[in-house]
């Protein structure tokens, strides 16, 4: 259950991204398994949930996974220091 949104930040960092996204993907599958949740489709990501038997908890888990992504990329990415901060805002100007 990785989405295409993913793609811009992988290609960023992937090493912090990518881990993360799998994860979430994961977690994701897990959880539209667990709901016992079938696609009549084999593709088309988010497109095709109207062919889902359960869309609504489809959605709950691609929720679900999207949040594993996103505290992960939140406990591992480190803050800016003032220093990159200030790089950004000169490179701006």
């Amino acid at each position: 259950m990785i989405s295409e949104f993913a793609i811009p930040f992988a290609t960023g960092n992937p090493l912090l991204y990518i881990p993360c996204f799998m994860a979430g993907g994961a977690v994701g599958a897990i959880a539209s398994y667990l709901f016992g949740c079938t696609m009549a489709a084999p593709h088309g990501g988010y497109f095709v949930v109207a062919l889902c038997n359960k869309p609504v908890l489809l959605t709950l888990a691609l929720l679900i996974g999207s949040a594993v992504s996103c505290v992960l990329i939140l406990l591992i990415k480190k803050a800016p220091t003032e220093e990159e901060l200030a790089m950004d805002t000169e490179a701006e100007e």
